[in-house]
């Protein structure tokens, strides 16, 4: 459940603090969950983000 808890919270704050739009959300998105934080690889990420 904590874990649950920090993913809405970083998507929380990136969704309120992100500026740009839609395609500018991916990009930020990307660099904290695949550069920053490590929880998915470039492939995961594509494939979340195609559905």
């Amino acid at each position: 459940m904590k874990n649950l808890i920090n993913v809405f919270l970083i998507a929380l704050r990136l969704g309120v603090t992100s500026f740009g739009g839609p395609v500018a959300h991916i990009g930020y998105f990307r660099q904290e969950y695949v550069e920053k934080r490590g929880w998915l690889d470039d492939k995961s990420f594509t494939d979340f983000v195609a559905l």
